[in-house]
């Protein structure tokens, strides 16, 4: 048995332009991502002896995570009647 506890928040956020560039239109997209997750497991004994418990044992194990991502993007955009 377990006593999980789990937090998670995060943001995205881009910013989208488009140009013509030698008569063909040009899609830029720029910007980051970050997230966190927390979680924490705290073991429960299941039993001391023959006894069933379920009481407060050692924590198991916490596994943070961060991550931070930029990105950037390009794509060309063929407009119609182009070659």
């Amino acid at each position: 048995m377990i006593d999980l506890n789990r937090v998670f928040y995060g943001i995205d956020t881009h910013l989208t332009d488009q140009q013509m560039l030698a008569g063909t239109a040009l899609q830029l997209v720029g910007g980051f991502a970050y997230d966190d997750l927390e979680e924490s497991r705290l073991g429960l004994l299941n039993y001391v002896g023959t006894t069933l418990g379920g009481r407060p044992g050692a924590a198991r194990r916490g596994e943070p995570r961060l991550r931070l991502a930029e990105y950037l993007q390009a794509q060309w955009i063929r407009m119609p009647g182009g070659a």
